[in-house]
């Protein structure tokens, strides 16, 4: 059992407090293959175009606070998608219809809150850049 004092300095499980205090970022942006494994969407060339896309973060997440996704195509039409959370740290993305074959899409994850009520911080990991397989 942890004592007092190592829960006042360390909070639960040795939880640094710099590591409770550090804005959260998103961690991975992943697309579920017909395999059903995870696998990177940055620079990928061959995403199916039903696919499910999910967004990991560093820190658990406030699924009460809206998570702002943009994702667009190469024509700059914005892409519409049904979001849920999928676990406390990852939000799946999925098409409300089916993407355009063999078309580039620009996905952007430009807000998020963590638990403790930290916006995201945004880095080259919070966007992604990818293309639909061909028909």
């Amino acid at each position: 059992m942890l004592s007092a004092t190592t829960l006042a300095c360390y909070g639960p499980m040795g939880v640094q407090p710099e590591d409770r205090l550090a804005a959260p970022v998103v961690a991975g942006i992943f697309f579920l293959d017909a395999q059903s494994h995870s696998t990177p969407l940055q620079n990928n060339q061959d995403v199916p175009v039903h696919a499910k896309i999910t967004i990991e973060f560093s820190k658990d997440m406030n699924s009460s606070v809206p998570v702002t996704v943009d994702c667009t195509d190469s024509s700059n039409n914005p892409v519409a998608f049904d979001k849920a959370w999928d676990s406390i740290r990852i939000m799946g993305l999925t098409p409300s219809t089916d993407l355009a074959h063999a078309m580039t899409y620009q996905l952007n994850v430009t807000d998020a809150e963590d638990t403790m009520g930290f916006k995201i911080q945004i880095t080259k990991s919070a966007s992604a850049t990818f293309k639909t397989a061909n028909a």
